[in-house]
């Protein structure tokens, strides 16, 4: 019986051909670009909904959001 894959199954599949023909460095140069994409594109998500945040009350958001901390120094 044949079936068709779906078009992600097919980029899925040419991402990972490309993907085992990279070096290690190339490797850690895309994740460490996509990490900074996605680091910007919830910074300007975050200042368009909140523009009342101060750039440090922004960068503390980030890094709970990105890592799960709080930096705001309050204890439970």
């Amino acid at each position: 019986m044949l079936t068709m894959k779906h078009e992600t199954e097919v980029v899925d599949e040419v991402m990972v051909e490309l993907s085992r023909k990279k070096t290690p460095l190339e490797l850690t140069l895309l994740a460490s670009r996509m990490f900074d994409q996605a680091r910007d594109r919830l910074k300007s998500f975050l200042r368009h909904k909140h523009p009342e945040l101060s750039d440090a009350r922004l960068r503390e958001e980030l890094v709970r959001r990105i890592h799960g901390l709080d930096l705001s120094g309050k204890m439970d």
